[in-house]
């Protein structure tokens, strides 16, 4: 029997899976023959299923060829997985298969695709906003500034302070 976390084929091709953020996030380091394709469908959802996950993440960074086959089997994939209600990104696809796609496919419909991990988590999940570093040339203001802080009114009043 074959373990949760990856589908494969009888040559070892390999599909790894795991949930993260909420997402189930797909790493295809391997070219999709029809072989894989069925079992990764069929993992992907029953992945979605058992974790009660929002998103599908399938990262494609690995996929060094992708014909209009293997695309319209991984929207079917992200189709499926919709009807699951999890939404899905594509993520790291190069510039050699988008051209190709662009000539082959044509219409891309409202398929979301990143060049990265967190960019895809990022539309998946709006209302998770990370800590945003100042921009260039932007004051830091010192913690003794920030709104709520006693030291400034204990710096005008020593009598009161409690050290």
């Amino acid at each position: 029997m074959m373990p949760k976390e990856a589908a494969s084929d009888t040559t070892g091709a390999r599909v790894s899976m795991q949930t993260m953020r909420g997402c189930v996030v797909v790493t295809i380091q391997v070219d999709l023959y029809d072989s894989v394709l069925g079992q990764f469908q069929q993992d992907v959802l029953e992945r979605v299923k058992s974790s009660g996950a929002r998103g599908v993440i399938l990262d494609v960074s690995g996929v060094a060829i992708m014909d209009a086959h293997v695309f319209n089997s991984l929207r079917k994939t992200i189709a499926m997985a919709s009807l699951l209600g999890a939404s899905s990104v594509l993520v790291g696809l190069q510039p050699g298969i988008v051209s190709s796609l662009v000539d082959i496919v044509g219409d891309f419909g409202d398929l979301r695709a990143t060049l990265d991990l967190e960019e895809a988590f990022a539309m998946l999940q709006p209302n998770e906003r990370k800590p945003e570093a100042p921009e260039e040339g932007e004051a830091v203001r010192p913690l003794t500034e920030l709104p709520g802080n006693d030291d400034e009114q204990r710096n005008q009043n020593p009598a009161q302070s409690t050290e």
